[in-house]
């Protein structure tokens, strides 16, 4: 009778456990497709507490393993919030833990998942974390793993587009063969101008690295060409001409990207060093308020960005150190066995 009992309380917990996991499955799936919906018409989903709980919910047997789509797109969404707050190791180890739903666990295939598209996009987000933090090496090896998501999913524009952010990484690491080849590869296969400028801008920085400044300012000039609003472009000419010691044309281009609303942080902080050290036709005093502007930047944002980042990128590299855990492989399927195995008595003595 005890025994009887006991089998009956374990069969009923892993019912509730089911139908708990479908039913939190299907309130995500709901958030999603408001995200999805919201999204299509140029809008964010902003509902910071529903998106937390559609990332968590499929984060369990019913959702994780059975549906990994909607498990992926929903860490997509969610990481992107949490990414617009500049919380870099958050948004990271929701990225971290979407590139898991692939596998059934780590190296067995998940045969429910399909959404390569999506987790090409994680793997771009978690290349520009890595980019930001200097990590260039590990940057290019998550635009690599970004590449072959979209090749998979027979996305050729996304493709090219990684394969650039690629180049890219190639092109701050100095590594100057394997980034021409890479830039190749987009101009032999594509024509869309923007893509093009981008193929110039990363020769134009290429250079800029290798100290071949009139050639970076000739590549950066055809970038401006094709598409003149990004402000990395008139950065690369500023840093050309100071460096080729003709600080009028340097400080020229550093105002302009001191007047670029889109210019980041790490750029108006590079910028500054021009204006504060070669405007020779500044007093004292506005020298002194450039000088507080750039250590506020340094002070206020640039040092919290490092500190968050670092974090991130460490969670990453726990991750890529980390070995499959074969030990968890045996628990489940001991525990999926021992299920089936209390099933299949408890039917037999029913009988």
């Amino acid at each position: 009778m005890a025994k009887t009992l006991h089998i009956t309380l374990l069969n009923l917990i892993s019912l509730l456990l089911v139908f708990t996991s479908c039913s939190r499955m299907r309130e995500a799936q709901s958030v999603l497709c408001e995200a999805d919906s919201l999204r299509s018409e140029g809008q964010c989903y902003d509902d910071s507490a529903r998106l937390a709980n559609a990332y968590s919910a499929p984060d369990n047997l019913c959702g994780r393993l059975f549906r990994p789509d909607d498990y992926v797109r929903a860490c997509y969404r969610y990481g992107k919030q949490v990414l617009r707050q500049n919380d870099y190791p958050a948004a990271m180890q929701t990225f971290i833990d979407a590139t898991r739903a692939q596998y059934i666990l780590k190296p067995v295939s998940n045969p429910f998942f399909t959404d390569h598209v999506t987790l090409g996009r994680i793997y771009s987000n978690m290349g520009e974390i890595c980019h930001l933090d200097g990590n260039f090496s590990l940057s290019y090896d998550m635009f690599e793993e970004c590449a072959k998501q979209f090749m998979t999913a027979g996305d050729t524009t996304m493709y090219y587009y990684a394969l650039y952010s690629m180049a890219l990484e190639l092109a701050e690491q100095k590594k100057a063969d394997s980034t021409q080849l890479l830039l190749r590869q987009i101009e032999e296969n594509t024509s869309d101008p923007y893509t093009i400028s981008l193929v110039n801008m990363t020769r134009a920085r290429l250079n800029l690295n290798l100290q071949q400044y009139d050639t970076a300012l000739f590549y950066a000039n055809q970038s401006i060409k094709l598409h003149s609003q990004e402000p990395s472009y008139y950065v690369i000419k500023a840093q050309a001409f100071e460096f080729l010691h003709q600080y009028d044309s340097a400080l020229l281009y550093a105002s302009y990207v001191m007047s670029l609303p889109t210019a980041s942080a790490q750029e108006r902080r590079n910028m500054l060093n021009i204006l504060t050290y070669y405007d020779d036709e500044i007093d004292d005093d506005e020298i002194k308020r450039r000088s507080e502007e750039r250590d506020d930047i340094n002070r206020y944002v640039l040092t919290p960005l490092r500190h968050k980042l670092t974090q991130a990128v460490d969670l990453l590299k726990q991750e890529m150190d980390s070995n499959p855990n074969y030990a968890t492989i045996v628990f489940w399927v001991f525990s999926l066995c021992l299920i089936g195995g209390i099933a299949w008595i408890s039917k037999v003595k029913h009988k």
